[in-house]
């Protein structure tokens, strides 16, 4: 193990997962599944750091320092006004269990963030309740989030004032506002389906909603990675909250309405954007062999064909689709020439670099 090094290659990860770009500091973070840690690395100096996490395990905390922490699962990464917040679950529908949404509060001052007070330098839960668990989404009106169960949390993003979560296995989105309060924002949850249309309406359906991306182009709106009940495909969907029709890589998405913009191939799990570009990751993951098909595939939205602009990873139709990475060999080539096994999270740089997280090859590659 360790806690900081100057060489990124000298790092040895376990399964990192989800990326994120911290907004102001040059610094890349990801979680790291086998391990129970976040971690990040300065893309200037290439200093890398253990950010929180004490081990993988199970536990009932609340407002506890960095070290101290455990974690389960990591799943999405995040920044809420600078702080890092992420999602951390559980698979198991039942009570006395953690589907929630943490912060790391480093600004220098105790502040309160979604109708939770978290003093500087301690993790809080800001979604989600350990005594009632994991489990269905119960309708409660005008609830405080650290006060009800989620059901296989995914994502959680924040547009500066409101937090948006994937309760992925309930079907739906949920808002959680300034002071605290969550509802149902998207979908019907609890009833999965496909059925787009008016963002609030009770008749919008989603499979398993994962990923979530806030649109930069478009603050307010976001991308979402709808995963169908078969692993072949996935829907990435795209919610326009704004007061204007929106055109996507060709389709028009109304105001305040969600419409389907890209089927994908394979698991897609995560999903990035800068500027023009909307980057997602395609996946069919059939062990450590090259059989598995493996590629992020990156699509520029002023295309109205919708064809992907640039790829990274083999297509699906090549006859050796993806690997694990030995020594050097996929170091300095084209994108398109590069193995990948089982690539998961994504996130831009403010240089426009995209990072992606190998979850099998225990690597995070730059493009």
């Amino acid at each position: 193990d360790f806690i900081s090094s100057n060489n990124p290659n000298d790092i040895k990860l376990m399964t990192p997962t989800y990326l994120a770009s911290h907004p102001t500091d040059n610094e890349i973070y990801w979680g790291e599944e086998g391990s129970g840690k976040i971690r990040k690395v300065n893309r200037i100096t290439g200093t890398v750091t253990e950010v929180l996490g004490l081990s993988r395990s199970h536990q009932d905390q609340d407002m506890q320092i960095p070290a101290d922490i455990y974690n389960y699962y990591i799943r999405g990464l995040s920044f809420h006004n600078n702080q890092l917040m992420y999602v951390d679950r559980y698979n198991s529908w039942t009570t006395n269990r953690g589907c929630r949404v943490k912060l790391y509060n480093d600004s220098g001052s105790s502040s309160t963030f979604f109708g939770t007070t978290i003093n500087d330098g301690l993790i809080g839960i800001i979604a989600g309740n350990w005594t009632k668990g994991c489990g269905n989404w119960e309708d409660l009106v005008g609830e405080q989030a650290t006060s009800v169960k989620l059901k296989g949390p995914e994502a959680a993003v924040s547009d500066g004032t409101n937090m948006y979560i994937t309760n992925a296995y309930a079907h739906c989105i949920l808002k959680v506002d300034a002071s605290g309060v969550i509802s149902q924002f998207s979908g019907d949850c609890n009833s999965a389906g496909d059925v787009t249309g008016i963002i609030g309406s009770g008749s919008i359906r989603y499979s398993y909603p994962s990923a979530l991306a806030m649109d930069t182009e478009y603050p307010g709106n976001m991308f979402v990675v709808d995963r169908s009940t078969s692993s072949s495909s996935s829907y990435i969907k795209y919610i326009n909250q704004s007061a204007s029709n929106i055109k996507v890589a060709g389709t028009t998405v109304a105001a305040g309405e969600v419409a389907n913009i890209f089927t994908t191939a394979g698991y897609t799990g995560s999903i990035a954007t800068f500027g023009n570009w909307i980057c997602y990751n395609s996946t069919y993951f059939l062990g450590y062999t090259n059989n598995s098909k493996s590629n992020v595939n990156c699509i520029d939205r002023t295309n109205t064909l919708g064809a992907v602009g640039f790829r990274v990873g083999n297509s699906n139709s090549d006859s050796i689709l993806g690997g694990r990475q030995v020594g050097s060999e996929y170091e300095g080539v084209d994108s398109m020439a590069m193995r990948l096994a089982n690539p998961l999270g994504l996130t831009f740089d403010s240089d426009g670099n995209l990072y992606i997280a190998e979850t099998v090859g225990h690597t995070i590659k730059m493009v």
